[in-house]
This record gives structure tokens, C-alpha cells and sequence, in this order.
């Protein structure tokens, strides 16, 4: 393992021990550094151990579009491993505050019977969560898709403070 940046590099099979490891979960997201863009063999032995060890509804945002995905021979093979795909780029001004996309110009595929199962829980639905991370000191992470003009008010906010953030 490998430390840089408060970032760690870890093999596929210990980070889905990690992710078994964890109760509770009920999903799992992929999301941020374009995760079609990872070694794609990795990626798969990774989505192959958690589902066969936790059996996990498995999400993924990516900023390609579902086609583009099909037509790529290798980023194609992970597609089996996906329940619910959100494709396209997130584009601020189109962030309508919707449940699972970013904004309007997404679209959400039900690639599988158990993401079909879910589509339930997305139809009309608005409100999102964030999770924060917070670091020693004043470092912090979140995930999730903020509102709109998150960013900026929390710019906005902690600026006022004399707190200066870098994205």
C-alpha cells in the first residue's frame, strides 16, 4: 500500500474485503474518477468478490453515455456487473435536484432485473443525501451529488471565516 496525498492504492481484493466488511450496506455507488476509466480487470474482479460475497445492488455514474459504453470492447465488460447505470456528464445549470441524476441531461438505465426492481424508488423523486468525511483539522470529503450551487455557498460561507477551500 501505498501513501499519497491522504490517498491510498490498494488491489481490488482488499478493498472489496473492505467493503464486505462493512454492515449494513445496502448498495454500492461508483462514482468520481470516472469509474470506466480504471483498469477494467480490476474493476471487474473487484465488482465479481463483492457480489458474490454480499450480493450488493451496484450503482455507477459515469460521464460517458450508455452507447459509447457498448461500443467500447474492454469498458463494455463491466457493464454485466451494473444494476443501475447514470450516464452522461453532470452539468450544474441542469441540476434539478432529482433523485440519483446531477442534472437533466443524465439519464438512468435499469441495466438489470434487480435495478428494474428499484425503479420504484426513482421515479419522481427529489432529495439527495450527502455523507461528510471530516479529516484532522479542517479537511473534509463528502460524496453524494450536492445541490445546486453547493459548492459555492460553501465557498461563500467559509470564506467569511477566513476559510479558504480547494477543490
Amino acid at each position: 500500500m501505498n501513501r499519497s496525498n491522504d490517498f491510498e492504492t490498494i488491489d481490488s481484493i482488499t478493498l472489496a474485503d473492505r467493503v464486505c466488511s462493512v454492515e449494513g450496506v445496502e448498495g454500492l455507488t461508483l462514482s468520481g474518477g470516472e469509474p470506466f476509466d480504471q483498469d477494467v480487470a480490476s474493476m471487474i474482479n473487484f465488482l465479481d468478490v463483492v457480489r458474490q460475497r454480499i450480493n450488493l445492488n451496484i450503482m455507477s455514474y459515469t460521464g460517458y453515455c450508455l452507447a459509447e459504453l457498448r461500443c467500447d470492447r474492454e469498458r463494455s465488460r463491466i457493464l454485466p456487473f451494473i444494476d443501475i447505470l447514470i450516464d452522461g456528464p453532470y452539468v450544474e445549470r441542469e441540476d434539478h435536484g432529482e433523485l440519483w441524476r446531477g442534472s437533466a441531461n443524465q439519464q438512468v438505465h435499469f441495466l438489470s432485473e434487480r435495478g428494474a426492481a428499484l425503479k420504484k424508488m426513482f421515479d419522481g423523486k427529489f432529495g439527495r443525501e450527502l455523507e461528510f468525511e471530516f479529516r484532522q483539522g479542517l479537511q473534509f470529503s463528502f460524496t453524494g451529488v450536492p445541490p445546486k450551487g453547493f459548492k459555492a455557498n460553501l465557498q461563500r460561507i467559509l470564506s467569511e471565516k477566513d476559510i479558504e477551500i480547494n477543490w
